[in-house]
């Protein structure tokens, strides 16, 4: 997912592909609207309390969230531990 390009590749495993840039996958990039996804999160948050609705993101998928994104940091201070970079 590229935010910045506003852009997203998706990459399946496909058995019958042949050539391309990854052999056995097939390649597809789509695109997505300018928008600021905190602000839209926080919106449907506040919007599902004041409906009284179940949010869209509940408070576990936060917790995976923010459990999957301490690993990424987790992994990559220790490359960067490993290789000397900073």
């Amino acid at each position: 997912m590229d935010f910045a390009n506003h852009d997203i590749t998706l990459i399946r495993k496909n058995g019958t592909a042949s050539g391309g840039i990854v052999p056995g996958a097939d390649i597809q990039k789509l695109s997505f609207l300018k928008g600021d996804a905190l602000e839209d999160e926080l919106t449907s948050f506040v919007n599902a309390i004041i409906l009284r609705q179940t949010p869209e993101v509940t408070g576990q998928m936060g917790r995976d969230a923010l459990k999957i994104a301490l690993n990424i940091m987790e992994q990559i201070r220790a490359t960067n531990a490993r290789f000397g970079s900073q």
